[in-house]
């Protein structure tokens, strides 16, 4: 019997690579001769991903070493028609593409108080290549940096976070560093954070768009991870991810059929359904995919104290452009005694992992 065909295998499916590689090969001879062969390992790792594409042996080990290094593919940002805010320093619309502790926050008015702007599309597209992980906690603004630096100025009820015995699920401490996983702001060196004292202040009420960069190679993604700032007024709180495989040069209006995508039970009826959950801290709809630009992912982040979310996709997909479409948000105005401000989005940043793969 081939090892397609038994009954180990199946169960194998179900199980995480550990469970396969480490317990059970341990179990017998013949189970370790079976489990250990580049075939079989080959096999499970097609079935694990759902690749409906081909990759040779030393590819598929990458893309599963990639995935659990969260091996970062260098999406970029192009435009976005949510603008960019004229009050703040440093946070450009590009921190929403990259691995920083920065945000970017959309454009809103200290001169009157307008509705928030919703339905905003922020494209990027898939460079080529990886990021590199630079040194996450010296980005201007970053939540350990504001913990620290800024504690005596928050609003009591959001201090609370300060006292906590484990910071790392509503602060961005560095989330996607393996090696190192940060507990309290206080256990970071944030002595050489960047101030940007000299960085211009950005003054777009509506587009704002940066150069093409163009590839040919393919971002086969695997995993998404998404963050928001805990100390800022507008922590992103509803969004969907709407994909394409191919570069196609496009306007907003392509996007106006997922307007107002606010529910669970609206996300529920905008595509064929893949994987969805729910729990406490946040919820997501993960969906098949087909041709064109479609969704592929819905998420709404539940509970205030959870500001970083990553998500392996039952499937993976080819992508080389993106659209971050930002729905709604947590309005902390009032708390941070900004009433007289205009709404708008904060987010850190929306992040693609996986493997980069020339398929044609």
């Amino acid at each position: 019997m081939s090892f397609q065909e038994s009954i180990l295998t199946e169960i194998c499916l179900f199980l995480e690579s550990q469970e396969v590689f480490i317990t059970l090969s341990t179990v017998c001879k013949n189970w370790f001769e079976l489990l250990n062969t580049n075939s079989f390992k080959s096999y499970w790792i097609r079935q694990y991903f759902k690749l409906s594409y081909e990759l040779d042996y030393s590819e598929l080990i990458r893309l599963f070493k990639n995935t659990k290094k969260n091996k970062l593919l260098n999406f970029r940002s192009w435009k976005t028609d949510a603008g960019v805010s004229s009050t703040e320093i440093a946070n450009r619309y590009e921190n929403m593409w990259e691995y920083n502790g920065a945000s970017y926050s959309t454009y809103y008015s200290t001169e009157e108080i307008l509705p928030l702007r919703k339905n905003c599309n922020c494209l990027g597209m898939f460079a080529g290549g990886y990021q590199t992980k630079k040194k996450f906690q010296q980005s201007f603004y970053n939540d350990g940096y504001s913990a620290l630096y800024m504690s005596a100025s928050l609003p009591d009820r959001l201090r609370r976070v300060l006292f906590l015995d484990d910071q790392s699920k509503p602060l961005l401490l560095d989330p996607l560093r393996r090696k190192i996983k940060y507990k309290k702001y206080n256990d970071m060196d944030l002595t050489n954070t960047k101030r940007f004292n000299n960085s211009p202040h950005l003054n777009y009420p509506r587009e704002y768009s940066t150069p093409v960069i163009k590839t040919d190679n393919n971002a086969i993604v695997t995993k998404i991870a998404l963050a928001r700032p805990y100390f800022y007024t507008g922590r992103v709180k509803t969004l969907l991810i709407i994909v394409n495989e191919s570069f196609l040069e496009t306007d907003y209006m392509k996007f106006v059929p997922y307007n107002n995508i606010n529910n669970f039970e609206d996300a529920t009826s905008i595509g064929s359904i893949e994987k969805s959950i729910k729990c406490d801290d946040y919820k997501y709809i993960e969906y098949t995919p087909k041709e064109g630009f479609y969704p592929l992912l819905w998420v709404k982040f539940e509970n205030e104290l959870c500001s970083h979310i990553e998500i392996q996709l039952k499937r993976a997909r080819l992508v080389k452009m993106a659209n971050i479409k930002l729905y709604d948000i947590d309005d902390k105005r009032e708390e941070f005694s900004l009433s007289y401000c205009s709404p708008n989005f904060d987010i850190t940043y929306v992040l693609f992992i996986g493997y980069e793969k020339n398929i044609i």
